[in-house]
């Protein structure tokens, strides 16, 4: 059995007409991620700037993350909200104490089911299930190409471009604040 695979292509900024379009194993689209502000009017408990959404191919949202508001306590790493649509089900995600500081780490519980994702030597983004590998996420650098490459299938909703987006927005926003600090650093 091939491994199930999606990709799309990164944007460097969001905007209402930029979108990073998501493409099943076939090269057909499937939905796309985007970035908006319209639900942080509504929820005064999520950062400004960090809600990205999942929406399918007929633009109807499946899934969004927003980082939570957390004052100082924000140091020992970021508390997410993962909601999905679909459920009517809102998922916390956080970074792994301290990690943020060295490398992207996050865990929670999805579906009764321990979730986590973290950065591998490489790069690459490992996602386990109940302390299984089921899935890898690669960025190439140089094409913006985004691969999300399933090998395992712990749940449906796990596997789903949905939900890996998502994961995938977490980071980002990971990648893109970690190197603000840095160059202010150094």
């Amino acid at each position: 059995m091939q491994p199930l695979k999606y990709t799309c292509k990164d944007v460097l900024f969001f905007s209402k007409n930029h979108k990073m379009i998501v493409y099943d194993k076939d090269g057909q689209e499937i939905g796309a991620v985007i970035r908006t502000h319209d639900n942080e009017v509504r929820n005064e408990s999520v950062r400004k700037g960090s809600f990205y959404a999942f929406e399918d191919e007929n633009e109807t949202l499946q899934t969004s993350i927003s980082v939570k508001k957390q004052g100082w306590k924000s140091l020992e790493g970021y508390s997410y909200h993962l909601y999905d649509y679909q459920e009517d089900k809102v998922y916390d995600i956080q970074d792994v104490k301290w990690a943020s500081f060295v490398y992207f780490h996050i865990k929670g519980s999805i579906q009764s089911m321990k979730f986590e994702a973290y950065q591998d030597w490489d790069g690459s983004l490992i996602l386990k299930s109940d302390k299984k590998k089921y899935a890898a996420i690669s960025f190439n650098e140089i094409t913006f190409i985004v691969t999300f490459k399933i090998m395992d299938h712990p749940n449906d909703f796990l596997v789903s471009p949905e939900f890996l987006t998502q994961i995938y927005c977490m980071y980002r926003l990971y990648d893109m604040e970690s190197k603000v600090i840095e160059e202010l650093l150094f």
